[in-house]
């Protein structure tokens, strides 16, 4: 027994007692050398359950036609397990007394515990396990019995979690988060004290939460308890509010243990209907008015259509969000790696490119060298000094634009920092530097840059280095080194020239 239930609610004031018929069943069903005899003449104790099995032996649920009128008739078309099984079955409607003083809902209870036995009973025989077929419609109709215990035993707590899913029945989840503890293991308790059959026990004990069946069962007990969790699963499709869930679930496991189709599961939903108000009129308990399968199945379809859709818009807007996330990094990486000002790369971005493409040369003959220009404006300070700051901003931001559209697409240009600037040629030549260095020299002389209503004119100075084989990642550093030596002969020689 469980050592996780509270003791208050399995002392046998609190669980509901099997009627003597179903002892006696359950003793009989003990005995190795009983016979059909002895079962007939025990359930026949009890004219009531008698009745009962003498109308289920003659309905549609069975298929036996109309010509059974005793229940040794019962017996021995139906067979002894059959007819312990149902009678078990019956007797428990006897068991679970309504409290006229709670506000279980006994209608639904009943409802879902009948859905659940006519669908066992239907799934077995759809699996291919007939001989499984009477046992899944005990267990069915055990399969709530746990909740009405705790209704009875924790009311106000128990109203409060339904409460909080209006239209669902619990979850082991939801109530162990609620409790600590579960139906199910109300149930693994309760049967326990009834002495019911192991096989019987671990099926409707396990059915919600099959991945916990302890290991080592035989396959008809593991067999059993997958059928009950299907069935399960077929009660909250047509039942609880949220049908979506458990149908798109029943259609996987149906489809993946037994090669169940959509169209055939779909026909087993819409012909319970039949099957639970049959067995609903012979034990005289109410159910819903809306009793429709074909309109609860329907509803189904429509949740599930609806979630998909929905899921798929949200796959949508997800990718939408994904898309959104990439962009705005690159936007961030792009901001974080441009000089604010003239909007080319930074120091950063100019030493990552060329340490990469030093890295791209370790070791390899390429066609062209690599080579570096160092750009510094003419006596830069000079002309703050005289034009302000913000003239010295604009003679940069220009210097930038002449750059831009100088350099041939693969070559890159920075800010170097102040007033210097740095163009990596990553395949040139000596003439292609000579060339490229006297056009951009060129192009900054002659440039005249307007400024509030006049022209700005400066003048720079560039010196470049070249290297065709890299041996070494530090040959980036020294590359730079070199060229900014000779921009400092270019600046020695009078300015205005380049030094290669």
């Amino acid at each position: 027994m469980p050592t996780i239930v509270p003791s208050h609610l399995l002392t046998p004031k609190a669980l509901p007692s099997l009627p003597s018929v179903a002892l006696e069943v359950m003793r009989i069903a003990e005995d190795q050398s009983a016979t059909l005899e002895e079962i007939a003449r025990a359930v026949s104790r009890d004219p009531g359950l008698t009745a009962k099995l003498l109308k289920l032996s003659n309905s549609a649920l069975f298929n036996m036609g109309s010509g059974v009128h005793t229940i040794q008739q019962a017996s021995m078309i139906l067979g002894m397990k059959s007819v312990m099984m149902l009678a078990l079955s019956f007797s428990l409607v006897e068991a679970m007394d309504e409290d006229e003083d709670s506000s279980f809902d006994f209608g639904d209870f009943w409802t879902r515990s009948l859905t659940v036995a006519v669908a066992g009973r239907r799934l077995a025989t759809e699996s291919g396990n007939p001989d499984l077929a009477d046992e899944a419609f005990l267990c069915g109709m055990l399969s709530h019995i746990g909740g009405s215990v705790l209704a009875r035993g924790l009311s106000d707590d128990y109203a409060g979690l339904m409460e909080k899913a209006p239209g669902n029945w619990p979850t082991n989840a939801e109530e162990e988060a609620h409790f600590g503890f579960s139906e199910s293991d109300v149930i693994e308790a309760l049967l326990g004290s009834w002495s019911l059959p192991k096989r019987t026990m671990m099926a409707v004990a396990y059915m919600q939460r099959p991945e916990s069946l302890p290991s080592g069962q035989n396959t008809e007990t593991r067999e059993l308890t997958a059928i009950m969790t299907l069935a399960s699963l077929t009660s909250r499709t047509l039942w609880d509010e949220n049908k979506a869930t458990p149908y798109r679930t029943l259609q996987r496991w149906t489809a993946a243990r037994y090669g169940i189709g959509k169209r055939r599961l779909d026909k087993l939903l819409n012909e319970l209907g039949a099957g639970v108000s049959e067995v609903a009129g012979l034990s005289n308990i109410k159910l819903p008015d809306h009793m429709n399968t074909h309109n609860l199945v329907a509803a189904a379809r429509e949740q599930l259509l609806t979630r998909s859709l929905s899921s798929e818009f949200d796959l949508h807007q997800v990718r939408q969000a994904k898309e959104d996330l990439r962009l705005q990094k690159e936007e961030f990486q792009r901001l974080a790696s441009t000089d604010a000002l003239t909007k080319l790369p930074n120091r950063a971005a100019l030493d990552q490119k060329l340490s990469e493409e030093v890295r791209r040369r370790l070791g390899r003959n390429l066609p062209d060298g690599l080579g570096v220009l160092m750009v510094d404006v003419d006596h830069f300070k000079s002309f703050n000094d005289t034009h302000g700051h913000a003239a010295g901003d604009a003679v940069l931001a220009a210097i930038s634009d002449v750059l831009v559209e100088i350099l041939r697409p693969g070559d890159f240009a920075a800010r170097y920092g102040g007033e210097e600037f740095t163009v990596i040629m990553p395949l040139t030549t000596e003439q292609g530097m000579e060339s490229t260095a006297e056009r951009i020299r060129a192009s900054i002389e002659a440039a005249r840059i307007p400024w509030e209503g006049d022209s700005l004119r400066v003048t720079i100075s560039l010196g470049g280095a070249r290297l065709e084989v890299a041996q070494s990642e530090l040959d980036g550093a020294r590359l730079l080194e070199e060229a900014d030596a000779k921009l400092y002969d270019a600046k020695g020689s009078g300015r205005n020239c380049a030094r290669l």
